[in-house]
């Protein structure tokens, strides 16, 4: 028996979804702003909510570059890909060995200097080979969106913590990004 889901019931669904699905990003990444650095903190607070939709929402690949705050030596390059969700919830991966490195979770918001400005905070876990985990990576990255709203430039910083708290590793980088499109 094929039975039609009410138009109404389907809305309702349809309006909770991506509001459950990021509360529980935000929970998995600690528990939202409260577990965020003191300097998260204080930019989130300087950064717009919004309830309807925003230009960044959508999958997009980043070509992101790393390299030595210091020397400016390049470390790596690499592609991520990251899904932006309606109310700042963002989930990211790259290609880095799924066994190495643990799903991105982390939050966004337009910043007060254009709308086209972004702040992008988020914390990836990172494994050894016997799959334990060794290191918090926390990045924080600053993109703004072209005219044409496919394409964006920024840049990334990250401090890498070991399993204690204890800095490991610092660096900064830039990413080009493009919208995924079909």
């Amino acid at each position: 028996m094929n039975k039609q889901i009410p138009s109404s019931l389907r809305s309702v669904a349809g309006a909770l979804l991506p509001a459950t699905v990021a509360t529980l990003l935000i929970q998995a990444c600690g528990g939202g702003a409260g577990s965020l650095p003191v300097l998260a903190q204080a930019e989130f607070a300087a950064v717009t909510p919004l309830s309807e939709a925003d230009p960044i929402e959508g999958v997009w690949e980043s070509r992101v570059q790393i390299r030595d705050c210091n020397s400016g030596q390049v470390l790596r390059e690499f592609v991520g890909m990251n899904l932006f969700g309606r109310g700042g919830a963002l989930t990211d991966t790259n290609e880095a060995p799924p066994a190495s490195r643990g799903v991105g979770m982390g939050q966004w918001g337009r910043t007060a200097e254009s709308e086209r400005s972004y702040l992008i905070w988020q914390r990836i876990y990172e494994y050894d080979a016997n799959g334990q985990r060794v290191s918090t990576r926390l990045v924080r990255r600053q993109l703004k969106l072209g005219h044409d709203g496919t394409t964006g430039q920024g840049e990334v910083s990250f401090l890498a913590l070991d399993r204690n708290g204890v800095e490991i590793q610092r660096g900064c980088g830039q990413e080009t990004s493009k919208r995924m499109l079909g």
